[in-house]
């Protein structure tokens, strides 16, 4: 039931997801931020000196195990983990449809 922005603005940075309800910065990471570790270590420190908690996920995390990395996100704020299915409607479902149909 918690609702999540992306690619949210918390001035001065643009974080890849927002829970405001919990002021919860959720980042994934790319291979890309092997090579800017200090720059998210300072990133991160300002955004927790701003009352917000960070936590952090690889890309490959996510793409992999998706329900891991949600479970770990209910964890993280102690609440109880509950999957609801999203319906298949929305801009973003109709093109996951129509590359179903294309591969078909």
């Amino acid at each position: 039931g918690l609702k999540f922005r992306r690619q949210h603005p918390i001035d001065p940075w643009i974080v890849d997801f927002a829970c405001p309800e919990q002021t919860l910065v959720v980042e994934i990471d790319g291979g890309y931020h092997d090579n800017v570790v200090e720059n998210d270590l300072k990133r991160q420190e300002h955004l927790e000196s701003m009352g917000w908690k960070v936590i952090r996920f690889s890309d490959k995390d996510v793409e992999e195990d998706a329900e891991a990395v949600a479970r770990a996100i209910a964890s993280e704020l102690n609440l109880e983990y509950e999957f609801f299915p999203r319906k298949a409607t929305g801009s973003g479902m109709r093109s996951v449809s129509a590359m179903k149909k294309r591969r078909m």
